[in-house]
């Protein structure tokens, strides 16, 4: 039953704001409160080694599904008071702009028009903060929007501590507020030459978080190996990634027309360009171990012929990949952090560079085989598939991981 319906809400809201609590099956919701945009945000926080679940519960303004702005944590903050918070807000947002030939929306547009050299994963990127991040300022009049209702934003982004995003949103603030300015629809720097980033003092980040001792990755195989879900492609799509090293676009839409047999009866997959990360090195090729190849023919293929398509036939998101993954626990990993789709390439490089010489793999084929950037002259004439050599690299991988437990 939503919060809302709760008998108790309409008399006394902070009561049965304070007394609900999500299913056990269910981590994190979203609540709207009011036909204005008041939305509670409840999510599970779990500690180790307790059975007691405590939550945080905060007050967003949400608008078409997205969460805008935010307005304060409940405890902190009385329903009352998130609802003077909001109306506070909607009044210092104007409306659409009618008359402006320069909003956010249209300057933004103008962008993308002159930027065809970007590549349509870094479009959607841009897209996305937008929309997500933006998205309540897009009709305002470019010249209208101050720095401190870029700040207000970004420190929204800040509390909820994801600091990659915040990275991303005031790069794309600086480099839209600057091409207004060189079209000549802005005369002055907002900015007065002072990134957003430096108003914080974000954690040092050591990237994707991993593991690299040999306990964890038994109990992150078996963890995988037992995952359950209504959608099997998923469990099939980290045995994948956790075998392979790929990126997870590469697993998501790896479909039949990848895979490869040689005339020696040898398995690879083939990555046209377009569909690589890295473009510089133009098509990739991933020597298989005839068992992983014999496993992807196994497959019963329909319509889209994805290996690891969904129930309707289409890729899996990113997103659903990385949450598959929320709930393996390490000790090392510390509270709050998890691993992700991405993890398993760094996981795959550390535990191959750990045992060299033994294992006889140098780090130029470990690069290779994780379709990393070739620098050097070599990026510039070495045009080898090295089918061969990746294929020697994930051999050795997948032994290990077999050695510990995995299977197909």
């Amino acid at each position: 039953m939503k919060l809302i319906q709760q008998l108790n809400f309409k008399v006394a809201p902070d009561d049965a704001i304070r007394d609900y609590k999500l299913p056990s099956d269910k981590k994190e919701s979203r609540q709207m409160l009011t036909d204005t945009g008041l939305c509670l945000k409840i999510k599970k926080l779990h500690k180790k080694n307790t059975t007691h679940v405590k939550y945080r519960k905060d007050f967003y303004y949400s608008k078409n599904g997205k969460l805008v702005k935010y307005l304060g944590s409940f405890g902190d903050m009385t329903y009352k008071e998130a609802l003077k918070a909001l109306d506070e807000f909607l009044l210092a947002v104007p409306s659409a702009a009618k008359t402006s030939k320069n909003t956010l929306r249209s300057v933004f547009e103008l962008y993308l028009t002159f930027r065809p050299s970007l590549t349509a994963t870094t479009v959607k990127k841009k897209k996305t903060i937008f929309s997500k991040r933006l998205g309540v300022l897009a009709d305002r009049d470019i010249s209208k929007i101050e720095r401190k209702h870029l700040q207000d934003i970004a420190d929204e982004i800040f509390r909820e501590k994801l600091y990659a995003s915040l990275d991303d949103y005031c790069e794309f603030c600086h480099q839209l507020w600057g091409f207004a300015r060189k079209r000549g629809i802005l005369k002055k720097d907002i900015f007065d030459g002072i990134l957003l980033k430096e108003s914080y003092d974000c954690p040092p980040s050591e990237g994707y978080a991993w593991i690299s001792d040999q306990a964890d990755l038994e109990s992150l195989i078996s963890y995988v190996l037992n995952y359950r879900s209504p959608i099997s492609s998923i469990k099939k799509a980290l045995i994948m990634g956790l075998a392979t090293g790929l990126r997870a676009g590469n697993v998501r839409k790896m479909s039949a027309n990848h895979l490869k047999i040689d005339e020696n009866g040898e398995f690879y997959l083939h990555f046209p360009k377009d569909e690589n990360k890295t473009k510089a090195n133009g098509d990739e090729y991933l020597g298989l171990p005839r068992e992983i190849g014999e496993w992807l023919l196994s497959f019963n293929l329909k319509g889209s012929q994805l290996f690891f398509g969904n129930t309707k036939g289409k890729p899996l998101s990113d997103g659903t990949l990385s949450n598959a993954l929320g709930d393996y626990c390490s000790e090392k990993l510390g509270d709050n952090v998890c691993l992700v789709f991405h993890s398993f390439r760094k996981i795959a490089s550390t535990f191959c560079h750990e045992n060299m010489p033994q294992n006889g793999l140098i780090p130029y084929e470990v690069e290779r085989t994780l379709f990393h950037a070739i620098h050097g002259v070599a990026g510039v004439y070495n045009k080898s598939t090295n089918i061969a050599m990746t294929r020697k690299v994930i051999t050795w991988w997948f032994n290990y991981l077999k050695s510990l437990g995995l299977a197909l």
